[in-house]
């Protein structure tokens, strides 16, 4: 890997922290070539008001670099990983005195928050699969175990997972979560 390439992913990183877009949801950009040259960059910031979050990656044949912060007035979690592949050195840091909430009020839409870590979480886990979901990013709890959280969404109400011990799994269920408000922007709109 190049100077030039980790310049370049760091630079696109604190520009994404610290000037974070205009409009919620995500922006990303692939390029691909034959064989192994591609990069692949997100940025995404909450559609709906509570919890906040933005993450961002920047990945391509030599490094991956990818920031994660959640629920930064109240928990205040941020997360860096960096190396070859996700996950690689990653270091996450709780600043906030709280913990994370167990809900939070948006103006039409509730968002539950369930810790993986929890005893009761199992058996939320199996009544929500149950349920009528208009989303979810998995099937079954088996599913949610194995990718560490869970985005899901049943008419006003929206329910994420976490494991408080790996809290940074959460942003690949919140990318997921973003790419489908993005694709049904009346959902959207009836859930802020």
């Amino acid at each position: 890997m190049s100077f030039k390439s980790l310049a370049l992913a760091a630079a696109l990183m604190w520009v994404i922290c610290f000037f974070p877009a205009a409009q919620a949801g995500c922006l990303d950009q692939v390029t691909g070539e034959s064989g192994n040259n591609f990069s692949t960059a997100v940025m995404c910031t909450n559609t709906l008001s509570q919890p906040s979050y933005q993450f961002s990656f920047y990945e391509n044949a030599d490094i991956f670099y990818g920031m994660f912060s959640f629920d930064k007035r109240n928990a205040g979690w941020l997360c860096v990983t960096h190396g070859n592949i996700e996950g690689d050195n990653l270091k996450c840091q709780k600043s906030g005195l709280r913990n994370v909430q167990a809900a939070y009020q948006n103006g039409n839409s509730r968002v539950e928050m369930i810790d993986l870590d929890h005893r009761d979480a199992t058996d939320r886990m199996a009544a929500i699969l149950d349920s009528d979901l208009d989303f979810s990013t998995a099937g079954r709890s088996a599913d949610i175990t194995e990718v560490g959280c869970l985005a899901a969404v049943n008419n006003s109400a929206i329910y994420l997972a976490y494991s408080a011990s790996n809290i940074y799994s959460l942003s690949n269920c919140l990318f997921a979560f973003e790419k489908f408000l993005s694709k049904n922007p009346r959902l959207a709109l009836k859930l802020r």
